[in-house]
């Protein structure tokens, strides 16, 4: 899936960008032929492959994001579960909310990511579950 090297993040950065931000964006690459835009999104959390995964590696506690992700892809699969700010199109399908953790999942197309101030496009979409806990800017 996604590359390994993708930096880790704090969770209390997760943001959602508004629609100037992501015409910036749409300027930068190959996204600018990209048809309809605005049911784009700009977001800061775990992409996994499943839903499963997203509960299991979410947590509100910055420091054990490492570890849990490092954790979820030793048990389900390398590059199951990364944190990064992505861009995305949600899929339409329901969102999910966990009480117990306080996470909202959604599964949804991942478009691409950003490494540093460089978007990096994905050739094709890859269909993947979006989780940010709750309480956390854009969750």
């Amino acid at each position: 899936m996604l590359n390994a090297t993708l930096p880790f993040y704090k969770i209390s950065h997760a943001i959602i960008a508004g629609a100037a931000s992501l015409s910036l964006l749409y300027q930068a690459g190959p996204l600018h032929a990209q048809p309809a835009r605005a049911d784009l999104s700009l977001g800061r959390g775990f992409i996994c492959n499943t839903a499963e995964e997203v509960q299991t590696v979410a947590t509100p506690d910055d420091s054990k994001i490492p570890e849990r992700v490092a954790n979820v892809n030793s048990r389900f699969g390398k590059d199951s579960c990364t944190f990064a700010t992505a861009l995305f199109r949600p899929s339409g399908e329901n969102k999910l909310s966990l009480s117990d953790g306080g996470v909202k999942i959604e599964h949804v197309e991942l478009l691409g990511y950003l490494v540093g101030d460089e978007l990096k496009t994905l050739p094709q979409p890859i269909e993947q579950y979006f989780g940010a806990v709750d309480g956390a800017p854009g969750a």
